[in-house]
């Protein structure tokens, strides 16, 4: 055999170092893959802890989970932590999403991703539905140096129609798409009115009414009814006062007052049978029988039924009362055994009402409407503050006598189901909490009585006697709750903030205490929110140059005194007319305020809190001057949206209260 050539070598040397160059390579990326499949499973641990922080984050507190970016170095590596986060519709879950980035061999980028879903079990019924990440469900609206402002008068929403009416309101709570509004108004009056048309009518007894229409007008023509030996009259039948009855839509309604000018042929013979009001049907009576065992007079004299407390023993609505069937029907009776005339020369009804409460719907949250109001209540006092459950408003009444009231808006008008009161008590109520069927209810300084009252609500039906109580010795203007504490900010203002352990609700127990700087006699505890172990205070203008009006105070122990603050902010003018905080949101590093001055109005502001040492320098991230020269009165949140209610003292808008609807772009 002839031996290889020389070309045939090189070719054979070519190849054979094209083969081991091909197993280095082979072997090297070997190496490579090993290497990032080793740091792709480590990544994976990294992503698998991270989420796992934020899903205990969420269970200690659902406004902890916001978006963040980290980074953690193990070995020689750093892994950059993005967590994005996903409000979903039902304002109670997050879609939590684990991004962990870092660099691979040859220069290139590894990343893995997880995701979860994290839910907050405990405000499902009745609670905070406001998103702490700054944006919408869609992810979107996210620049608040720029905010979007829609503002109405409480008065002028459709459905009310009521435009220069006073609203004087003194809470808001937003809850599931509808905005629970109470209303601090006082009794009114409306009328006396006329009726509209009169007839006789049976139904009740054997002798009709001649001339029934004597009764629409005082002089003149009467109507009357000659009864002979014991005979009952049929109804004199009366309506069409409510047309000019000047009572808004959506008033509730308090009482109503029957006058009737009458007379009769002979004295001490003719009496009242039945004098009761005709509902809105036009055929039903009231339960509630007026009628007196008092004879008629011979002389023409008024004589009154029912009263400004008096429902006749029904629920009422103005629209029920503006019925044109909305009536009287009286009847009468002769126990005479001669023949005896009754006389009625006027009918008219007086109706008193108050402002209370109005339901809004806010499914399209710029544009509330009229959802649903309280018909009647037989409390002639303001509501100070609400809270509902999603089928049950649970209203503090500015009142010893009812301080809580148990308001059912399944039906329309709404009804009050349960008016509570408490044992020896002389103090009205301030303000009030919901969480999980039980009512936090703080009262006024109350020398009678403690002023923190728990009260048990899972059956809103049948109310016990409270569960447990704390006398404090001071008012309470604000109440926040969140796991075994109740935060309570106070009117006394050596410990402006006072903890109370809940861990025994039969006996509540002493906490933290703390005790802002500034002792002028003003600066009360008013506003208070937590996210986390932080507590967001607000509070009332104090004199004193070191009294800041919001404090960020460092919780984390609540049983002992609060540590000085982590940040602090003097948010007005230190001038005869200083702000207050009276409406306190905070949403992942942005705290909301909500000012007011007795006569600068108020303003709506926000600040970056995600470093508190730097809040009392910093600027506002945004102003919003409140409409009307209104000064802020209370603010909550749902979603991506604020709602701020605002009340002018003075001036054109004077009492006529404005909700502004506040979101970003």
């Amino acid at each position: 055999m002839r031996g290889f050539s020389i070309i045939e070598m090189l070719i054979a040397m070519a190849l054979l170092v094209s083969a081991l160059a091909s197993v280095v390579l082979l072997s090297s990326g070997n190496r490579s893959l090993a290497i990032d499949s080793q740091t792709q499973s480590e990544g994976l641990t990294v992503a698998e802890k991270f989420l796992e922080s934020e899903q205990a984050a969420a269970r200690k507190d659902f406004r902890l989970v916001n978006p963040t970016t980290t980074t953690e170095t193990i070995g020689n590596l750093t892994y950059t932590k993005k967590l994005d986060v996903l409000p979903l519709g039902d304002f109670f879950t997050k879609q939590i999403k684990a991004t962990i980035t870092w660099p691979g061999t040859y220069g290139r980028t590894q990343n893995t991703t997880l995701s979860s879903l994290v839910t907050n079990f405990e405000n499902v019924i009745g609670g905070d539905t406001c998103y702490s990440t700054l944006s919408d469900s869609a992810g979107a609206h996210t620049d608040w140096a720029h905010p979007v402002t829609t503002n109405v008068l409480l008065g002028g929403i459709s459905g009310i129609n009521d435009a220069s009416g006073a609203y004087p309101i003194s809470d808001l709570q937003v809850y599931k798409q509808k905005m629970y509004i109470a209303v601090q108004g006082s009794a009114q009056s409306a009328g006396p009115n006329s009726p509209a048309s009169a007839s006789s009518k049976t139904g009740v007894g054997t002798v009709s009414w001649s001339g029934p229409s004597g009764a629409l007008a005082s002089g003149g023509s009467v109507a009357g009814a000659s009864l002979g030996n014991s005979a009952t009259s049929n109804y004199l039948w009366v309506s069409g006062f409510g047309a000019g009855l000047s009572i808004p839509q959506g008033a509730t309604i308090l009482g109503i007052q029957v006058s009737v000018v009458r007379s009769a042929s002979n004295a001490s013979a003719i009496a009242d049978n039945q004098v009761r009001l005709i509902k809105s049907d036009g055929a039903t009576l009231s339960s509630g029988n007026r009628a007196t065992g008092t004879t008629w007079s011979a002389s023409t004299v008024t004589a009154t039924y029912g009263g400004v407390s008096d429902l006749w023993g029904e629920g009422w609505s103005a629209a029920d009362i503006k019925n044109a069937n909305f009536g009287v029907a009286i009847s009468v009776k002769n126990s005479s055994t001669q023949t005896r005339t009754a006389n009625v020369d006027y009918i008219s009804v007086t109706v008193t009402y108050i402002r209370q409460l109005y339901v809004l719907n806010t499914s399209t949250p710029t544009s509330p409407t009229l959802a649903n109001t309280l018909g009647s209540n037989t409390t002639a006092a303001g509501f100070t503050s609400v809270a509902s459950d999603g089928t049950y408003v649970y209203a503090a009444v500015n009142s010893a006598t009812t301080p809580l009231q148990v308001i059912d808006t399944s039906v329309s008008p709404a009804v009050v189901k349960t008016s509570y009161s408490l044992t020896g008590n002389t103090a009205v109520a301030n303000t009030l909490f919901y969480k999980d069927g039980y009512i936090y209810l703080g009262l006024a300084n109350n020398p009678g009585g403690p002023e923190f009252n728990i009260i048990d609500v899972h059956n809103p039906l049948s109310i016990p006697a409270p569960v447990g109580t704390y006398e404090l010795g001071a008012g309470i203007k604000s109440i926040f709750v969140r796991g075994n504490y109740a935060y309570l900010g106070t009117d006394d203002n050596t410990r402006e903030v006072v903890i109370l352990n809940l861990t025994d609700l039969l006996h509540p127990a002493l906490g933290g205490t703390y005790n802002a700087p500034g002792t002028t006699g003003f600066g009360y505890g008013q506003r208070l929110y937590t996210v986390g172990d932080t507590l967001y205070a607000g509070r009332t203008y104090d004199g004193a140059s070191t009294a800041n009006e919001f404090l960020i105070l460092d919780a984390s122990n609540p049983l002992a005194t609060l540590p000085a603050p982590l940040g602090s902010n003097n948010i007005g003018p230190n001038n005869s007319s200083p702000f207050s905080i009276y409406g306190l949101v905070v949403r992942d590093y942005l705290a909301f305020l909500l000012t007011s001055s007795q006569s600068n109005g108020g303003k709506l502001l926000a600040y970056n809190i995600s470093d508190p040492t730097t809040v009392a320098a910093a600027p506002a991230v945004f102003s919003i001057t409140l409409p009307n020269a209104g000064a802020g009165v209370a603010m909550d949140c749902e979603g991506n949206y604020l709602y701020a209610a605002s009340v002018p003292t003075t001036g054109t808008f004077a009492n006529e209260g404005s909700v502004s609807i506040i979101t970003a772009p």
